[in-house]
């Protein structure tokens, strides 16, 4: 057993200073094949581990890439438009009768605007007008109409978008000859500029509404 011993010690000085496979003289007990075993028992451990390290960091990836796709489903689903209303660019607009009949249905001002507040909407204020009309024309139902209604009106001696933001009368949005002395504003379609019209008009309109 002393010996035994002994040669462990001096095969692990041996091992210690220099390479394994350097000291199987050293080795008069089989203790070299023990540790050879043992070393490529080591040896297997550690592929294990490599791979599991990879398989961990692809599963990490692969977590990280369902997280990101839950991320833009929320947001897809917290930017849904109400019932009623499609999106269209940046807004949800609702187009009345245009899926369910032949025309659109045209209205007043006034009436207009109440139909458009009873679905949770109002009337368009738009940051692109040509955009806009391009995708309204694309929309089934026919409107005989060269006008649609606009989310602004004269309130005193100026014209207020709906949302109290100033219309000014020098605009380049204004169709040439107006503001006219008309209250009410609605879009020209041949020009897609503003005009303004009577109470008494009836004209064909969409709602919008607030992501």
């Amino acid at each position: 057993m002393a010996n035994v011993m002994g040669n462990m010690c001096i095969l692990f000085l041996c091992m210690l200073f220099t390479d394994i496979r350097s000291c199987e003289p050293c080795d008069k007990d089989g203790i070299y094949d023990t540790l050879g075993n043992i070393s490529d028992a080591v040896n297997v451990i550690m592929e294990n581990l490599i791979t599991s390290a990879k398989v961990e960091k692809k599963l990490y990836n692969t977590l990280n890439i369902i997280k990101e796709n839950s991320i833009a489903m929320a947001k897809l689903v917290n930017n849904a438009c109400p019932d009623l209303y499609e999106r269209v660019t940046k807004s949800c607009i609702h187009f009345p009768g245009g899926h369910l009949s032949e025309y659109y249905p045209s209205m007043g001002w006034g009436t207009a605007r109440l139909y458009c507040q009873a679905i949770d909407g109002d009337l368009p204020v738009v940051d692109n007008i040509p955009k806009f009309m391009a995708y309204y024309r694309g929309k089934p139902g026919v409107c005989s109409h060269e006008y649609r209604w606009y989310g602004a009106r004269r309130i005193g001696q100026e014209f207020l978008y709906l949302n109290g933001t100033v219309l000014p009368s020098n605009s380049t949005l204004w169709e040439n000859g107006n503001p006219g002395h008309e209250d009410y504003v609605a879009i020209h379609v041949s020009t897609q500029k503003l005009v303004t019209a009577s109470s008494g008009s009836l004209y064909c309109f969409v709602c919008k509404s607030e992501l």
